[in-house]
């Protein structure tokens, strides 16, 4: 147990230790999927599903070390977005329907603790967030069902744009997110 004094109190960070090592089983548990891709895309989509959970464990990392839990609420939330990551992990070698569902899920919860994240930290931290994860996971939302309604055919053109859409997701996180906290802070 791991004790961090803030503000002269006592607070105990069992949270962040149980989230790391919950982070830890997410990764080493999505290895045994990548035996299971058997294309070319299925590879893509499960490497990208990985550069997702470890920019999401960077990314959380940083704003632990700035602010402490305070809801549980966002504690229960880290936990569905760790099983959602493992579901991202196991439905990219699926198929890409499969893959664009739980990305949708994801970013859904990803919204939905940014909503919450807004009620315990100041705002300005979070408004820039809480519509870019809004706007990804409709765009996920969408290609999902393009997909499963078979308006989009499946292919390396779905391959495609699932990768554009990650990497304007990790840009977003580690660049633009610190250009806009440096506005703040000044």
């Amino acid at each position: 147990m791991v004790e961090k004094k803030t503000n002269g109190k006592k607070t105990l960070n069992i949270q962040f230790n149980l989230l790391d090592v919950m982070y830890g089983v997410v990764l080493s548990y999505g290895f045994n999927f990548f035996g299971a891709a058997s294309s070319v895309s299925s590879k893509i989509f499960f490497f990208l599903s990985y550069l997702i959970v470890i920019a999401d464990w960077i990314f959380i990392h940083e704003l632990y070390s700035e602010i402490e839990y305070k809801s549980r609420v966002l504690f229960f939330s880290d936990i569905a977005v760790l099983f959602f990551v493992s579901r991202v992990i196991a439905a990219s070698v699926a198929s890409p329907e499969a893959f664009f569902m739980w990305m949708w899920i994801l970013f859904a919860s990803y919204f939905f603790w940014d909503f919450v994240a807004c009620r315990v930290i100041p705002p300005e931290r979070w408004a820039s967030f809480k519509l870019s994860d809004f706007l990804t996971s409709v765009f996920f939302f969408i290609m999902w069902m393009l997909i499963r309604n078979g308006l989009i055919r499946k292919g390396y053109f779905v391959t495609i744009i699932g990768v554009i859409a990650c990497f304007v997701v990790l840009f977003y996180w580690f660049y633009a997110e610190k250009l806009h906290m440096k506005r703040i802070l000044r």
